[in-house]
């Protein structure tokens, strides 16, 4: 079992591999960028990750598993639907505005240089928390009952395609708000 230190020095890593991707995409990372930008040595680094690949999925499978354990905490002390929804699209609006930050063409260049199933399974994952705060909200009467699947859709494809789009052409954040709102209603 790895020590505090050893998780303390694997968030940096993640952390730093994160910068480096956003910046150069996935494909323009190297090992060496990371022992870099981190400061490890070559052994350092490679005691907690064989490569770029294994970095890259550690990263997009915490921003999965993160958001799932939040929402179910929230509804587990019966934190309304709603609020929940509406602190979801706060980070979602934030995160869509945020150019510098997107790993959009790191997930492109991942998925189309890759031979991996990473983001069927994120998808699923992502499906299935919607799924399940969407039927939480209907059964507490705060949505209206509904196939949640559509909206699921809507919300899981307008996201990315905001993220990805953001990167190559404006998109302001009334938009983005108008867009999210729309949402709103359909599940009100």
């Amino acid at each position: 079992m790895m020590g505090s230190k050893g998780e303390l020095t694997k968030q940096l890593i993640l952390e730093k591999a994160y910068e480096l991707f956003a910046v150069k995409g996935f494909t323009q990372v190297t090992m060496k960028d990371i022992c870099d930008k981190t400061g490890l040595s070559r052994g350092g680094l490679y005691r907690h990750y064989e490569n770029t690949d294994h970095i890259f999925e550690e990263i997009i499978k915490g921003f999965s598993e993160g958001g799932i354990d939040n929402i179910n905490e929230k509804m587990s002390r019966g934190i309304k639907a709603d609020i929940i929804l509406e602190e979801i699209f706060s980070v979602l609006e934030e995160e869509m505005l945020n150019k510098k930050d997107s790993l959009s063409l790191a997930i492109y260049e991942y998925a189309v240089t890759r031979k991996s199933d990473l983001f069927e399974k994120i998808n699923d994952m992502g499906r299935k928390k919607w799924k399940r705060l969407l039927k939480y909200g209907m059964e507490r009467g705060e949505f209206i009952k509904t196939n949640p699947e559509p909206i699921i859709d809507l919300l899981l494809y307008s996201y990315q395609g905001v993220r990805m789009w953001s990167n190559v052409t404006d998109i302001s954040r009334s938009q983005i708000s108008e867009m999210l709102q729309k949402i709103k209603e359909m599940l009100r």
